[in-house]
């Protein structure tokens, strides 16, 4: 029964308003005629009402106005045939009530039927409305799952490591994959404690990269470079940097940061300064053993040649004498480029010595005095060191004679143990 009643509901509610408004009149003239051929006692003034209401709420109020009048004229019929010309007062006034009863049917089913197109109208534009946020909401949620697998893809990819916290320092927001790649420890040791990081700095980096991570990561200047020791004992050098990130007002919510693993690089910078160190130090060793021995074979032929002119008491002794000569400040220069190339007495007895030999050399040469002050035990680390101390000193010396006005110059400055000890940054 609910099914049959809910699929007429369907139709009647799918005619449209030419066909309800046929159907509404077929309905009360079958009615009226059925009226007409009942008793007089039998009523269909609730089929009426039913008909009227229905075409009042399908075709309008006029219609359904209009369309009373068939009940009214057939309900006045009835009265003129049971009253005759006995109560005309009795005849008019059902004939007005009944009018006014199909009329007040009328306009408040057409009353209703507007609230409800209205109200219909409001709901499909809600639920179009609805659609469209939940399509955009969709639509959105697909670009940001997108967004995040895009970026989920690149962060596990890289090599360096991506990280967020908060100013305090006091939550990991976000940590990379690549972190467990280079410090050899879980993300989620991380997260639980986020400055478990630092645990694993090398003990003569660790005070100072404590402290600049507390101070500069929130001023843009944090960008060091240090060491890190992992669990398997290696050591790999690691370049961080921070940048503060600020909300809508302009206050820093968060610090991100990149690190990135420069081992290999440092370990190529050092094999490239070694390569050079041998470079120099073979074209210093040619330069001694082999162009500085045959200038100073020139030389002593140049003496000998100049012995003989003299002898013969040849005009041309006083050239072979300016020609030995400038071989002789040739050889001088030829060592010192030497010496600067291959120090060859730091070799065989240290650093302290060939700065001796170079002051005295620039003593010579340029009529400058040069002192050395030490101040307690000067300890050389082994490699390559001793030779880039010196080369650092060479140079400056000869800075201070080029552009310097002055007749005095001391070089190094006063040497301290922490002056000859190689820092964390170093790399020689």
């Amino acid at each position: 029964m609910k099914d049959l009643l809910a699929r007429l509901a369907r139709w009647l509610n799918g005619l449209s308003p030419t066909r309800a408004y046929t159907l509404s009149l077929f309905c009360a003239v079958a009615f009226a005629l059925a009226d007409l051929c009942s008793a007089p006692g039998l009523s269909f003034s609730l089929c009426y009402v039913l008909v009227i209401g229905f075409a009042g709420w399908t075709s309008g109020a006029l219609a359904a106005t209009l369309l009373a009048l068939i009940p009214a004229a057939v309900m006045a019929w009835e009265d003129w045939h049971v009253f005759g010309n006995d109560a005309p007062t009795t005849m008019t006034w059902n004939i007005l009530s009944r009018v006014a009863l199909y009329i007040l049917v009328s306009w408040v089913c057409a009353a209703l039927a507007r609230a409800n197109r209205r109200h219909r109208a409001a709901a499909q534009e809600r639920t179009a409305a609805w659609k469209a946020e939940a399509a955009q909401h969709q639509a959105t949620t697909a670009q940001l799952r997108e967004t995040v697998e895009r970026f989920e893809q690149v962060i596990n990819n890289i090599t360096e490591v991506f990280w967020l916290t908060n100013p305090e320092k006091t939550e990991m927001i976000y940590i990379s994959p690549g972190y467990e790649r280079i410090w050899g420890r879980s993300c989620e040791a991380l997260r639980a404690n986020p400055i478990s990081w630092l645990d694993a700095l090398h003990p003569d980096d660790r005070a100072e990269i404590t402290r600049r991570s507390k101070t500069e990561q929130t001023t843009s200047a944090y960008d060091v470079e240090y060491r890190i020791i992992r669990p398997d004992a290696t050591e790999r050098w690691i370049r961080d940097r921070a940048f503060p990130v600020r909300n809508a007002a302009g206050e820093i919510y968060r610090v991100a940061g990149i690190a990135e693993d420069m081992t290999e690089r440092v370990r190529l910078e050092r094999q490239i300064l070694e390569v050079t160190d041998r470079e120099q130090a073979r074209i210093g060793q040619d330069i001694h053993d082999g162009l500085c021995q045959e200038l100073v074979g020139i030389a002593f032929d140049a003496s000998q040649l100049q012995n003989a002119l003299e002898a013969r008491g040849v005009p041309d002794a006083a050239r072979a004498k300016r020609m030995a000569t400038e071989l002789d400040g040739a050889i001088t220069k030829a060592r010192q480029v030497a010496r600067g190339l291959f120090p060859i007495r730091m070799e065989g007895e240290g650093v302290i010595s060939a700065l001796e030999e170079l002051l005295n050399s620039v003593h010579e040469r340029w009529n400058f005095e040069c002192n050395l002050e030490l101040s307690g035990e000067v300890q050389i680390p082994p490699g390559g060191v001793a030779t880039h101390l010196y080369r650092i000193a060479h140079e400056a010396v000869n800075n201070a004679v080029k552009h310097s006005s002055g007749k005095k110059t001391r070089h190094p400055p006063r040497w301290h143990r922490r002056h000859c000890h190689i820092g964390h940054r170093g790399r020689w």
